[in-house]
C-alpha cells in the first residue's frame, strides 16, 4: 500500500503463489506479496515502529482520514509546526513513505520523485478494505508460531543493501534465521539477493537498477511438514 525500501511490489508474481489459507510476512516492509492476495488470512510482523505504526494506522483509517491528508509542494517540510500539531506521527510517517519511494526511513520534504498526490490518496483509499482482516503484530520474527502457512521471508539482505533499514544487517544472526526458516510448516518462500549463502538459493529474476544489474534469488520449499494444532497465529 506504500512505498519502502525493497518492497517486492513489481515482482510479487513472480514468485509462488499461496499454497495456503494464511500467508505470513514476518519481515512485513510494505507487503507486496500479500497485498497481491489480500483476501487470504494475512499475519504481518514488523519491528520497525514507523513502518509498524504506518500499518496500524492504514488499518483503522478511514476514507475522511486519507483524503484530508496535505499535500506537500517541494521544499515543503514536514518538520513545519502547523503539520506537528495538526497530524500524528503515524500520518506523517504514511506521508514521507510517499516523498522519495525507496527510502527506508519516511522523508520530511518532497524528493524528485515524490508519488504523493490527490491520485495517491485515492488510491489508497480503494485499498484500506483490503486490510481490515489482517492481523499486524509489532516485533521480532521469532514471536511468530510455527503453522501450516504460505511463510513469505523477506529480511533484510545479507549484502551491503541489507544496510539501510532502520535496524539493518549488522549483526544480524542469518544462521539463526537460516535455522528458524528451516523449521517453518507449509511453504516457504525466502528472498535473498543471488550469492549470499545462508540458505541454498536459487535465481529468481534479474533486476536492472539505475546503476547496476542484481539477480534476485529465492529458497523455496512447497511444502515442509504439517502442523494439526490450532493457535492465533502470534506468540505472545
Amino acid at each position: 500500500m506504500f512505498y519502502y525500501y525493497g518492497r517486492k511490489q513489481k515482482i510479487g508474481g513472480k514468485y509462488p503463489k499461496p499454497l495456503h489459507d494464511t500467508i505470513i510476512e514476518p519481515f512485513a516492509g510494505s507487503a507486496a506479496y500479500s497485498m497481491l492476495y489480500w483476501e487470504k488470512n494475512v499475519i504481518l510482523c514488523e519491528k520497525d515502529d514507523k513502518v509498524y505504526g504506518v500499518w496500524n494506522y492504514l488499518q483503522s483509517a478511514t476514507e475522511k482520514d486519507i483524503m484530508s491528508l496535505p499535500i506537500l509542494e517541494k521544499g515543503i517540510s514536514l518538520n513545519e509546526d502547523m503539520y506537528k500539531s495538526s497530524l500524528s506521527k503515524d500520518e506523517i510517517h504514511l506521508i514521507g513513505f510517499f516523498l522519495n519511494p525507496g527510502s527506508a526511513v519516511p522523508k520530511k520534504s518532497p524528493g524528485n520523485f515524490c508519488a504523493w498526490n490527490e491520485n495517491t490518496k485515492k488510491k489508497l483509499v480503494k485499498e484500506l478494505h483490503k486490510i481490515k482482516h489482517w492481523k499486524i503484530y509489532h516485533g521480532d520474527y521469532k514471536m511468530i508460531d510455527n503453522q501450516n502457512a504460505t511463510w513469505f521471508i523477506d529480511p533484510p539482505y545479507f549484502s551491503s543493501g541489507g544496510k539501510y533499514y532502520h535496524h539493518g544487517n549488522k549483526g544480524f544472526d542469518y544462521d539463526t534465521l537460516a535455522k528458524w526458516t528451516l523449521e517453518r510448516k507449509g511453504q516457504i518462500i525466502v528472498c535473498e539477493n543471488l550469492g549470499s549463502t545462508w540458505l541454498d538459493f536459487k535465481p529468481l529474476i534479474n533486476l536492472k537498477g539505475q546503476k547496476h544489474n542484481r539477480m534476485e534469488a529465492i529458497y523455496y520449499i512447497e511444502n515442509n511438514g504439517v502442523n494439526d494444532g490450532v493457535n492465533d497465529g502470534v506468540n505472545v
